[in-house]
């Protein structure tokens, strides 16, 4: 661009661009927004924005709102210059006709493009292949070449090594799958709620397939999760390139088997149909604001652990969904967050080179740190924050510059091990 605009007498005063961004949408192109905000709001230093070609503004599949937005620079006095086009956008009558074949090929291109993609993909699932994203609770993604044999269990974010290696499903570690037969049989034969099933997995100290501990959400998930039965499920929403998704009836689901069960067919259905039994019930408003006084009148707290695991709530994503935002629901009953709540919302708002110098700062006065002494110092977060920060106490510790005995950190660990589990008790 620098060397056709010497070529051609224009000097560059300004520069926009989305490097890596989808041409499909508005949505992301900040250098286009910019473009736009700085042409239609003041007076840009310049009158001629050059463009490689037509492609470059969008690819977007109504062809008109890439010349909307040509439009716009157009009414502003900024004139829009294709530099590898053939024609010159001089608003003649065939410059025109030209400038809209190639917004809709563009468009077109990417359609294409897609269609070729949903194939693949399609093809790779009925082989028995994985289409793509992390492994599920109990499976893992495994690579194989293309004589069939067993090549590495790909985790991490670990691909591939060579593109006609195939990657399946496979059973994951025994623990996990003994996990999953364990909800299974809690929640049909037992009768156990969700939350009920979350404590007790914390309880027996099973780590969750993410975060520090399960809730009933996860529970939920594994439960309606088909990969229990052995099968790849895909089809679940359509839409076309750039537009909304719609959802595809349970029913149309495409499934291929490409391993052995977790679980029995059998109690799978029994599984679903308590399931689908249970998860019509409709709250009003002041039926959810009632349900959260009464649980912060029991407990004395309220936090997303509590009404995960509280047997008169629902989930804690309904309250985010109807009041927009758990704080919403907090302020309509008159909740005041504690001052751990207060210093976990502050953490997540400080850096980490900042946390770093507090903890230092606190080892420095005391010559030692400890979970007691954490707790009381309203300067660093709390505990479990810093353990989801840096991983580990004993890594913030060591960031900090003290070095703890094997003794001391067992301890820290068992307290912070005994909070999290109480906050997750069933009500």
């Amino acid at each position: 661009m620098a060397a056709y605009a010497e070529a051609n007498g224009y000097q560059i005063v300004a520069s926009y661009e989305d490097a890596g961004k989808s041409g499909l949408t508005v949505k992301g192109r900040d250098g286009l927004k910019r473009l736009l905000s700085d042409i239609l709001t003041g007076s840009p230093p310049y009158k001629t924005v050059l463009i490689r070609d037509v492609s470059r503004l969008g690819r977007f599949q109504n062809p008109d709102e890439g010349a909307h937005y040509e439009f716009l620079c157009d009414q502003a006095g900024v004139n829009i210059h294709y530099c590898a086009e053939a024609f010159t956008n001089d608003g003649s009558t065939v410059a025109n006709i030209v400038k809209h074949l190639k917004r809709v090929m563009a468009g077109e291109y990417s359609r294409e493009l897609s269609e070729r993609l949903k194939t693949a993909i399609r093809r790779t699932v009925v082989a028995g292949g994985v289409k793509g994203g992390p492994a599920a609770y109990g499976v893992r993604h495994q690579a194989f070449d293309d004589g069939g044999n067993a090549l590495e269990v790909l985790t991490g974010g670990r691909r591939k090594q060579r593109s006609t290696d195939v990657v399946k499903m496979v059973h994951g570690p025994a623990e996990e799958v003994a996990t999953i037969r364990e909800v299974f049989r809690l929640f049909t034969h037992k009768s156990m709620r969700r939350s009920q099933i979350a404590t007790r997995l914390n309880q027996q100290g099973i780590k969750p397939p993410r975060g520090i501990l399960w809730t009933g959400m996860q529970v939920d998930v594994v439960l309606r999760n088909e990969v229990a039965l052995g099968l790849s499920v895909f089809n679940q929403s359509r839409g076309q390139v750039g537009g909304p998704r719609t959802l595809v009836p349970h029913a149309e689901w495409g499934r291929i088997k490409v391993m052995k069960p977790l679980v029995s067919e059998s109690v799978f259905r029994k599984a679903s149909d308590r399931l689908a039994s249970t998860r019509r019930r409709k709250y009003t408003n002041e039926e959810l604001l009632e349900g959260l006084r009464r649980l912060s009148q029991e407990k004395g707290v309220l936090s997303a652990a509590l009404i995960e695991g509280c047997c008169f709530l629902p989930t804690f994503n309904v309250f985010r969904k109807r009041f927009g935002s758990i704080h919403e629901a907090y302020r309509l009953i008159g909740y005041s967050y504690t001052d751990k709540q207060l210093r976990s919302m502050q953490s997540k708002r400080t850096s980490d080179a900042d946390v770093i110098a507090a903890l230092t700062a606190l080892r420095e006065r005391h010559g030692h740190l400890t979970a007691k002494i954490i707790a009381a110092d309203r300067s660093v977060p709390a505990m479990a924050s810093l353990v989801a920060r840096f991983g580990s106490t004993t890594r913030a510790y060591e960031l900090a510059g003290f070095v703890g005995s094997p003794h001391l950190l067992a301890w820290d660990r068992k307290r912070l091990r005994r909070s999290n589990v109480t906050g997750m008790a069933n009500c």
